[in-house]
């Protein structure tokens, strides 16, 4: 008699399942794209966890993107930048044919992932951006509190503000849109019924 194996349903999105193997296989791509190798051993329940809720988040802010006027062209320029970039990482073509068997991933599973990662970006942008606004002084808070600090401790000579106001204000930015992210994202888990199933 042949048993069958049933792939266990381990979070919802609404009437959408998530399963076992959808978390897995998001698990191998991150491992891949963080190493460029298959993943060694067996993931840990911790690291299933985070692979399922970095998931979960994808596919509702994925789920939103549809809302937004996307320039289908500039993402599929952006996502194969992603993958030239992914395989200039190998010493040859063989090598990353070799790493992606290895791994269990496809070229058209990565391909996808950094089209989705590329619209969802699209979509911050133009949601999240213009609210991160940052003043002058939070600026130059960052610039006495934290900058010239950290530029001591490695010894460095500091560059005056004028040089790096550009650079302190596009962290902070980055700062607030993550909050604002990170806030959307609870909002979306409560308003698209998320569920979460013991492992």
């Amino acid at each position: 008699m042949q048993v069958e194996t049933v792939d266990r349903v381990v979070a919802s999105i609404g009437t959408v399942a998530i399963t076992e193997h959808d978390v897995r296989e998001e698990y191998r791509i991150e491992q891949f794209l963080g190493t460029g190798r298959a993943p060694t051993g067996t993931a840990s329940a911790s690291a299933l966890k985070t692979a399922r809720s970095r998931l979960l988040d994808q596919m509702l802010l994925e789920d939103e993107s549809r809302a937004y006027p996307v320039n289908a062209t500039a993402i599929h320029s952006a996502a194969s930048k992603q993958m030239a970039d992914l395989r200039a990482k190998f010493k040859s073509e063989r090598e990353f044919q070799s790493a992606l068997r290895a791994a269990g991933v496809t070229q058209q599973q990565l391909m996808a992932r950094f089209e989705r990662e590329q619209r969802i970006l699209a979509v911050i942008n133009t949601r999240l951006r213009p609210t991160a606004t940052v003043s002058d002084k939070e600026i130059s808070d960052y610039y006495e509190k934290t900058f010239l600090p950290q530029t001591e401790r490695l010894r460095k000579e500091a560059p005056p503000l004028s040089a790096v106001r550009g650079q302190i204000r596009e962290i902070l930015v980055q700062e607030k849109i993550n909050t604002l992210l990170n806030k959307w994202i609870k909002r979306l888990r409560t308003e698209r019924r998320v569920r979460l199933y013991a492992e």
